[in-house]
C-alpha cells in the first residue's frame, strides 16, 4: 500500500506531510538511521508516482517547520524539500504568492537554502539536467558508488547542501 492509498481526498497533504515529518523526527530522536533511511527512500520512490501531486508547498512548509531543530540539516531529505520548493518545473514551486507566508512561517535555515538553490538555478539553469540528483540514503558505500546520481554533501560552516 502506498502513502497515497492510505488517505482519502479529505485528509490529503496535511496528514501525509505530518506523518512523514513525525516519522523522521522519531527516527532522529531514537537514533534509528535505518528507519529514517527507509522513510526517506519510500517517499522518494513514491514522489514521481503521485505523491508530488498530493503534497503542496504549504505541506512542505509544515514539514520544514515541524522538523526544524529536530532533524539535522545535513539530512538529504532537507535538500530534497528545498529542491522541490524551488523546482522550476514543479506545479507547486514556491513563487511570489508564497513569499510573505514563507517569510513568516518557514524556518530561516530552510529559506536560506531555498535562496541558495534559486541562485544556482539562475546562474546555471541547466544544472541537474546532465546528471540527476539522488536523494536516497544508500544502505552501503558499494550501493552509493553504483548509483549514477549526484549525492549531497552538507557544509556545516555555510549550512548549505551541495551535490557532487
Amino acid at each position: 500500500m502506498t502513502l497515497i492509498d492510505r488517505y482519502d481526498e479529505d485528509q490529503w497533504s496535511e496528514s501525509i506531510s505530518e506523518d512523514i515529518a513525525n516519522g523522521l523526527i522519531f527516527a532522529e530522536k531514537y537514533s534509528a538511521p535505518g528507519f529514517r533511511a527507509a522513510i526517506n527512500n519510500h517517499v522518494q520512490s513514491e514522489w514521481d508516482a503521485g505523491l508530488s501531486e498530493v503534497i503542496d508547498v504549504r505541506a512542505v512548509q509544515d514539514m520544514a517547520s515541524r522538523m526544524m531543530g529536530k532533524v539535522p540539516q545535513e539530512r538529504v531529505f532537507w535538500q530534497f524539500l528545498v529542491d522541490e520548493c524551488c523546482s522550476t518545473t514543479s506545479e507547486y514551486s514556491m513563487g511570489p504568492e508564497y513569499e510573505e507566508e514563507a517569510e513568516e512561517k518557514m524556518p530561516k535555515e530552510f529559506l536560506l537554502r531555498c535562496m541558495r538553490r534559486f541562485r544556482e538555478l539562475v546562474k546555471t539553469p541547466q544544472q541537474g539536467k546532465e546528471q540527476e540528483r539522488c536523494y536516497l540514503e544508500h544502505w552501503s558505500a558499494k550501493e552509493k558508488n553504483a548509483c549514477s546520481g549526484l549525492h549531497m554533501r552538507y557544509d556545516e560552516a555555510t549550512r548549505h547542501g551541495y551535490f557532487e
